[in-house]
């Protein structure tokens, strides 16, 4: 992460797993986007994701392609992912441990898995160029500042895998209705960004 943050491959919109940034900013966001909106009285739409079962869903060749693009050298990446990958899980209760062994015949188990210390920081790098992808799709905010008339852009508000997608047009002449196809498209191409990491049938 160190190194990522060092060559600019984590996008601002990403508060998770990065020095620095706190949740309670991502949440902070949140609100000033809203408050920017009432002020403008600009349309805008805001939609909460939180991708379900993230760890145990990514497949395996995503997720080590998506860390390899941040540096991290091969062999220890292909170590870390097959261990996981191998490892024998049973499960943990308030009676005690049971003893059948808790294992995927069809499916191998995929991503860094839930509950991992790694876990956060290997989604915070499958989720990063997913979010570049989404920037090139157009989908986002845009707000031009009143005094220096100077342009922000961003697509979300994210937290690891909880993301605030944001939507808006320009100008203050859009109902809120005219936005509801622009979020549809903008959830569609999130929808598609995950699928493409998410290993079918896994746990």
């Amino acid at each position: 992460m160190s190194q990522a943050e060092q060559c600019s491959q984590m996008p601002a919109e990403q508060r998770g797993s990065c020095k620095k940034h706190l949740s309670i900013e991502a949440a902070l966001n949140e609100v000033l986007t809203q408050d920017i909106w009432r002020q403008k009285r600009q349309s805008g739409t805001l939609c909460s994701n939180d991708a379900k079962l993230r760890c145990d869903r990514v497949a395996r060749s995503f997720a080590v392609l998506c860390v390899l693009r941040l540096g991290c050298p091969l062999g220890q990446v292909l170590s870390t992912f097959a261990a996981l990958q191998q490892a024998q899980r049973f499960i943990g209760t308030a009676l005690g441990v049971l003893s059948t062994l808790h294992a995927s015949d069809d499916v191998p188990f995929q991503g860094p898995g839930q509950g991992n210390g790694a876990g956060p920081t290997g989604w915070t790098a499958v989720g990063a160029p997913i979010i570049n992808v989404f920037q090139a799709t157009g989908c986002g905010a845009t707000f031009v500042f009143a005094l220096s008339c100077a342009i922000i852009s961003f697509v979300c508000h994210a937290f690891i895998n909880n993301v605030r997608l944001v939507r808006t047009q320009p100008g203050n002449d859009h109902a809120g209705w005219d936005l509801i196809p622009d979020m549809q498209e903008a959830l569609d191409h999130w929808e598609g960004g995950l699928c493409t990491g998410r290993c079918p049938g896994a746990f």
